[in-house]
């Protein structure tokens, strides 16, 4: 293994602690259901822990038994993740932007 490999080891190693404990803590400790910004926080926190963790599988295992199951899962999980994600935040933003007061003007009202 060169100085390049253990040194990204290393790091993998550094990065999957802290991501593995704030979901751990934010899981236990906050109710990030209660939002729509706690839940979109959890899934990002989620798809790093789970990546950071399967990268280091990797890269300590080689090759493991099902590595391509857990890997086609996570992805799918991850894009399912990140377009609900999109969806709220459109769903937000609409909702922000047509509320009385919010200073949006829609076009057909501009035209009286």
């Amino acid at each position: 293994m060169t100085l390049t490999d253990w040194i990204a080891k290393g790091l993998f190693w550094a990065c999957m602690f802290p991501a593995a404990a704030f979901v751990s803590l934010y899981a236990l400790r906050s109710r990030w259901w209660a939002t729509d910004i706690g839940r979109i926080i959890m899934g990002l926190c989620l798809s790093v822990a789970y990546m950071t963790g399967l990268s280091l599988a990797r890269f300590v295992l080689d090759d493991f038994p099902g590595e391509d199951v857990f890997r086609i899962a996570g992805y799918l999980a991850i894009n399912i993740g990140l377009w609900h994600m999109v969806a709220t935040l459109l769903r937000i933003q609409n909702a922000t932007r047509n509320a009385p007061g919010s200073g949006h003007v829609k076009h057909e009202e501009e035209k009286v």
